[in-house]
């Protein structure tokens, strides 16, 4: 293997579980009014399977529940495009320290909206009786001296590579493991590479849509100052993103970047010169990227070895 630092030397894992206290719950059987599907007496298959939101339509909990879809999110926006199983994120030691903060702050501000979530407790539950009517029970409901205790935020960051401590126990286990990793590392910096040209080909394409739908004027019809926003959110997360040393990449995202920058939203909405340059430039960069991107799925980013885990955070 080459001796530039490989990605496992450049990235760590972040692990981040998500409890809530409610969510769905199956309906008994004796308590549904089964239909009839046709003459033949079938009942309908998805009736057995129906299902309740035992806290409905609570704003306290759905803002709860809110909080970590957004908080995904934005740690999307800082990890490799490699797939993990959910709430696993590879993440650039350069934005390691950028990803902690997004976390610690998260886990303060889904405290305070329990707090406001344990506070309308009851009137949530009161408001669920009368909309569930008989499907109500009210053995989902924990008391409130217990509700708190099944929301709960925990966090643990993981090293990628193969642990020293094997070469202890057998040599040849952790050669073997040594070469599985090195399989692994070749075809992950494929992914990486592939992934985050795809990225920066899929934000262009975005506002190249927004800037091709127009009116009977000529003016744009639907285009927000996100659409260019994300590009430069991207552009300046790229370099720390980019582990895999892609200089036709970052060349190409240096280019957009001037692209972007050198007009605002505005004049971006009218029809004219400068609207019409900004879209064949742009045009010609997906063309470069098209060219530099390969057919095929994504494989997934699988076959590494992990350590132990360093000490969680405390729960929230």
């Amino acid at each position: 293997m080459s001796n530039e630092p490989s990605i496992f030397q450049q990235c760590m894992l972040l692990v981040l579980e998500q409890r809530c206290a409610g969510g769905d719950r199956k309906i008994k059987k004796d308590k549904l009014e089964v239909k009839q599907n046709g003459d033949d007496g079938r009942a309908q298959d998805k009736a057995w399977h129906a299902s309740k939101k035992i806290f409905g339509a609570s704003g306290e909990y759905a803002a709860i529940t809110s909080l970590d879809t957004q908080i995904r999110t934005r740690l999307e926006v800082l990890e490799l495009p490699a797939q993990f199983q959910r709430g696993t994120f590879a993440i650039p030691l350069k934005l390691v320290q950028q990803a902690q903060a997004l976390v610690e702050s998260y886990e303060l501000d889904r405290l305070a909206l329990i707090d406001k979530f344990c506070d309308a407790y009851e009137d949530v539950i009161d408001a669920q009786r009368a909309v569930l009517g008989p499907l109500f029970d009210i053995t989902d409901y924990p008391v409130l001296s217990e509700i708190r205790g099944r929301f709960g935020v925990s966090y643990r960051w993981l090293a990628l590579g193969v642990p020293e401590q094997l070469a202890e126990i057998s040599v040849d286990l952790y050669n073997q493991q040594v070469q599985v990793q090195q399989e692994a590392l070749a075809a992950t910096m494929a992914e990486v590479q592939q992934g985050l040209r795809a990225a920066l080909k899929g934000l262009i394409d975005h506002l190249l849509n927004r800037l091709s739908e127009k009116d009977e004027a000529g003016r744009v019809k639907r285009l927000h100052g996100s659409a260019v926003d994300k590009i430069v959110e991207f552009l300046d997360l790229l370099p720390a993103k980019n582990v895999t040393g892609d200089q036709e990449l970052q060349r190409l995202a240096e280019r957009a970047r001037s692209i972007v920058t050198a007009v605002d939203v505005d004049t971006l909405k009218k029809p004219g010169f400068e609207r019409a340059i900004v879209e064949k430039r742009l045009g010609e960069i997906t063309k470069s990227i098209d060219g530099l991107l390969e057919t095929g799925k994504v494989r997934k980013f699988g076959g590494f070895n992990l350590p132990s885990a360093e000490p969680e955070s405390k729960a929230s």
